[in-house]
């Protein structure tokens, strides 16, 4: 009889039988550092499967106290005795930092306040009186009162939640004379009719009276500001300003209560309060008009207002422009207003939208170089800026800046030798040659002479107003614009850019140009951020207002930009890399930068980091590296 190999269990010889066999497993480590397992297995249909597993160990760096390093290099000791220092993975867990918040007593032993007991504890804090019951006048809620079934409405003393009107507190919109105790729905209260807005009478909700607070913590939920602004009347709606990229409260907010006189008294009371450990600073909301929001400028512009806590109220000329904006901006909620004024030459085109503004960014104005009646780009120019400072004469009661997006254009003259120029200078020398060759102008003679009639016609208008408005002009005068675009573009074809950077991707990048042009030809600079800035300072800066601003980098030629993007990226063409001399270079004009540093003081970006964040916007749309 042959032998056999001795079996410690019955079962063995059963799973010898029904155990398949399954190929060894792999596992190994590839020049990348990606380690790949691989298993084979009997599922639970009885057939084989293949498991492969890819993991790829990243080393990541943390700065911690220092008593924690040093904690992590002591001896071992016990079993562990004679290990390397550190967390063994085999033995240790490593989980993620745990941030305790400690507070002063012990609150497991102290009873939770009821609901009510809270929200009378709220009012109290915020100044807001002491709750009275509508029916017996009781220190209670009416909801909670003993009597509300026995007790029908005091007549004539029907007083709103949360209010003593005896001592002029703040209450919530007043009810229509009594009605015997009988429920009365919100749409009907404060004398509406049925089908009116349930927000404010005739209004909607960008007509709420709004508050901005500002100076408060970055984990201030909603509901928290909800808490400490309901004990002044019904507040409509919180919004709290986020990153869009992290969440991380920004340190603003905007409160909107039904009712104005509510909002006044909120304003009174808590402006100055300390909240969270801080002091609290509220305003009426800001809200600001910006014209072709959608453009390479404005679209900055737009971004820098809503993180600095405005509200934005922009113009596209039609709907189809609306979307992409409001997609990108959606983490603002109704922060941004988006409407349509498809002809801005149109008179009292912006009338409606001025009315309950502070401010204006005027951006919208032609700028391309496809030019054959010079009336295509000065018509729109002149009668789009004077257009809206007109509604702004008329309608805009509450403004108290407006901002007009000029351009060098209308600063420098041509000479036969090198200039710097400032804002005392203008370029008359672009009309007089549009008004000599009409349509043979060429077509940077055509858009330079748009610029300077829209900013001469905007001073006029100022001018002819003074004494007589509540506003200030300021102009912007920026050279060549370039950076990183943000606006709306067809992912699939860089030449749908704007003008600008769509001529510096082709001239750098692509390399339409001779050796001859890009070493010759230049002109001054400014990153759009910095323009996009210099609106946003404009509005809050005092000593701004009334002046003429020019803001610029710097000089520039194209071989300038070709070796700077040759050193970030591969495949540029070379220009005129091998005979180009910057340091012999002759820059035909330049502009001073007094001004701008006086009022603003903006630290300029350089044209290394403007060309490497254009070059991320490219490569991440697939525009670049080309595509072979």
């Amino acid at each position: 009889m042959a032998s056999s190999a001795l079996k410690t269990s019955w079962a063995d010889d059963v799973d010898e039988l029904e155990t398949p066999k399954t190929p060894k497993g792999e596992d190994y480590t590839d020049e990348n550092g990606i380690r790949t397992t691989v298993e084979y297995t009997i599922n639970d249909d009885g057939k084989k499967v293949k498991i492969t597993r890819k993991t790829k160990r990243t080393l990541q760096k943390a700065i911690v106290d220092h008593s924690v390093a040093e904690r992590q290099t002591w001896a071992k000791f016990g079993q562990e005795r004679g290990n390397k220092a550190g967390p063994d993975r085999a033995t240790t867990t490593v989980g993620e930092n745990v941030s305790l918040k400690l507070s002063a007593g012990n609150k497991s032993t102290e009873p939770e306040p009821s609901a009510e007991q809270a929200v009378k504890a709220t009012l109290a804090r915020a100044g807001a009186g002491k709750v009275i019951c509508r029916l017996c006048k009781g220190d209670h809620f009416t909801a909670k009162c003993p009597y509300k079934d026995s007790l029908p409405g005091l007549e004539g003393t029907d007083t709103p939640i949360g209010v003593d009107e005896a001592a002029g507190m703040p209450t919530e919109s007043a009810a229509p004379a009594s009605t015997g105790g009988k429920y009365v729905p919100p749409s009907m209260r404060g004398g509406r009719g049925p089908g009116e807005s349930m927000s404010r009478p005739g209004g909607n909700r960008d007509d709420l009276p709004t508050l901005r607070v500002t100076n408060i913590s970055e984990d201030v939920q909603e509901n928290d500001l909800r808490e400490l602004f309901g004990g002044f009347g019904r507040v409509a709606r919180v919004y709290v300003g986020r990153d869009r990229e992290t969440g991380a409260g920004k340190g603003f907010a905007f409160v909107s209560f039904e009712e104005k006189a509510n909002a006044q008294k909120a304003m009174e009371k808590m402006h100055g309060r300390g909240y969270d450990n801080l002091i609290l600073n509220i305003q009426w909301s800001r809200k600001v008009l910006v014209t072709g929001a959608n453009g390479y400028i404005a679209f900055w512009v737009v971004k820098d207002l809503l993180e600095a806590g405005y509200e934005v109220r922009g113009t596209v000329r039609s709907q189809s422009k609306a979307k992409y904006i409001q997609d990108y901006f959606k983490s603002y909620g109704d922060k941004l207003e988006i409407v349509v004024v498809d002809d801005i030459t149109k008179p009292g085109a912006f009338d409606e939208y001025v009315k309950d503004v502070v401010a204006i960014e005027h951006t919208a104005s032609p700028f391309h170089l496809n030019i054959d009646d010079p009336n295509e780009v000065i018509g729109p120019a002149v009668a789009g800026t004077t257009g809206v400072l007109e509604s702004a004469v008329k309608y805009g009661p509450n403004v108290k800046r407006i901002v007009v997006t000029s351009s060098t254009g209308a600063v420098l003259e041509v000479f036969d030798h090198p200039k710097t120029f400032n804002e005392n200078d203008w370029n008359n020398q672009a009309i007089q040659i549009v008004e000599t060759k009409g349509r043979a102008a060429d077509a940077i003679s055509k858009y330079r002479a748009s610029k300077t009639l829209a900013e001469k016609a905007a001073w006029k208008v100022a001018e002819a107003n003074k004494g007589k408005v509540g506003w200030e002009l300021v102009t912007i005068a920026p050279p060549f614009v370039y950076g990183p675009p943000i606006q709306e573009t067809n992912d699939s074809d860089p030449q749908s850019l704007n003008t600008s950077v769509r001529d510096w991707f082709n001239i750098v990048l692509l390399g339409t140009k001779d050796s001859q042009f890009v070493a010759n030809n230049g002109s001054a600079w400014v990153d759009v951020r910095d323009v996009a800035k210099a609106h946003v300072l404009a509005l809050s800066t005092e000593k701004a207002g009334g002046e003429r601003i020019i803001v610029s980098t710097g000089v520039w030629k194209w071989q300038d930009w070709i070796n700077i993007a040759r050193k970030l990226t591969t495949e540029v063409p070379p220009g005129a890399a091998d005979t180009y001399d910057a340091a012999k270079t002759v820059y035909a004009l330049d502009y001073e930068q007094t001004k701008q540093k006086a009022i603003f003081g903006i630290n300029l970006i350089e044209k290394e980091e403007t060309v490497r964040d254009m070059l991320k916007v490219f490569e991440a749309k697939g525009w670049w590296p080309k595509k072979n």
